[in-house]
């Protein structure tokens, strides 16, 4: 597990956010936008991973991460 719990956020709306770890995140996300998702979120870096978030066709909204210094 990478991150971590926090009790400063309240519970999520539409329930938990996943993030799936990938190798090449930017190939990730062309990826996820041709089959039909939109990314709500473009890769950018927090706390040393990179991340992006996107939504489904089915509403789903979760998101994709890696290291940044690769």
């Amino acid at each position: 597990l990478v991150g971590a719990f926090t009790a400063d956020r309240g519970p999520a709306k539409d329930g938990p956010l996943l993030h799936i770890y990938v190798d090449g995140i930017r190939d990730a996300v062309r990826e996820i936008e041709a089959r039909g998702c939109e990314v709500v979120e473009g890769v950018h870096t927090e706390h040393g991973i990179q991340l992006a978030q996107f939504r489904d066709p089915g509403g789903n909204t979760m998101g994709v991460w890696e290291l940044a210094h690769r």
